[in-house]
C-alpha cells in the first residue's frame, strides 16, 4: 500500500476480516460531511485574522482497548518467514498449519475500531474543553477559546484565530497520538486548497484525486461536457 499523503508512504497492514465479525453494538461514527466542510472553509476566509491548518493523527485505529477480544486464524504459509522466525510461530501452529490469534486491541478491519477510536478521542478532548456540536456532527469547538475544527475520522481541519489556541490543541493531541501538522492548510480530505486570505478567496481542486481515478478506471482521454 502506498499513501502519498503520509510521512511514511510505503505501508504493509495486517487486516481483520471485518465482514465475518458480527458486532452487536452501533459502530457508526459522527463526522463532517462535504457540505459542512465547505461552509467551514467559507467561515475561515470570511473571518478577520482566521487561518486554516490541519492535523493528521497517525495509526488512529490501532491499539485502543477493545470491549471484548476478537479471534482470527491465519495459515502459516501466508505469514512472512521473518515474522514466523521472529515470533517462533511454528511452535504454536496447529498440526494443520494454522496460527490462531487473539485480538484485544484495535487493528485495521475491525468494524468497531472506528467507533471505539472516536469515543476515546472524544473522551480525551472533552477533558481539555473541546466538545462536539450536538447539532452538527463533526464540528468541534472549545468551551472558552475561539478555535474550531471539523473532524473526518483522523483528519482535523482547524479554524485558528490565535497561535496559542492551536498550540494547546497540538499539545493535547501529542499526549496520546503521533500527529503531523500542516499550518499551510494546503490539503484536507483529498481537497487541494489555495488560500488567498488578503482577497478573501479560496480555490478548491481535486486534480490529483481525479487523475488517479481516471487511471484506475482506464480513462485515457475524458470527454468534455
Amino acid at each position: 500500500m502506498v499513501r502519498t499523503e503520509k510521512a511514511e508512504p510505503n505501508r504493509t497492514r495486517a487486516t481483520m476480516g471485518g465482514n465475518l465479525i458480527n458486532y452487536p453494538e452501533d459502530v457508526g461514527t459522527p463526522m463532517s460531511n462535504l457540505f459542512l466542510i465547505k461552509i467551514f472553509f467559507n467561515s475561515v476566509i470570511s473571518t478577520d485574522g482566521a487561518k486554516f491548518g490541519n492535523i493528521d493523527v497517525s495509526i488512529f485505529y490501532l491499539m485502543m482497548p477493545l470491549k471484548w477480544p476478537e479471534f482470527a486464524k491465519v495459515k502459516l504459509k501466508d505469514i512472512s518467514k521473518e515474522i514466523v522466525r521472529g515470533y517462533n510461530l511454528r511452535d504454536i501452529a496447529t498440526p494443520d498449519k494454522w496460527v490462531y490469534i487473539k485480538v484485544s486491541k484495535g487493528m485495521y478491519g475491525l468494524p468497531q475500531a472506528r467507533s471505539l477510536g472516536n469515543d476515546l478521542l472524544e473522551l480525551r478532548l472533552s477533558k481539555e474543553g473541546y466538545n462536539q456540536s450536538k447539532i452538527l456532527h463533526g464540528l468541534w469547538k472549545h468551551t472558552d477559546w475561539s478555535i474550531m475544527f471539523t473532524l473526518v475520522v483522523d483528519d482535523f481541519g482547524i479554524k485558528d484565530m490565535t497561535n496559542n489556541d492551536l498550540d494547546c490543541l497540538i499539545k493535547t493531541l501529542r499526549q496520546f497520538y503521533d500527529i503531523s501538522v500542516d499550518l499551510s492548510g494546503k490539503e484536507y480530505v483529498k481537497i487541494e486548497l489555495d488560500w488567498d486570505y488578503k482577497n478573501r478567496c479560496i480555490h478548491l481542486s481535486m486534480a490529483s484525486y481525479l487523475k488517479k481515478a481516471l487511471a484506475q478506471f482506464g480513462v485515457k482521454k475524458p470527454k468534455k461536457l
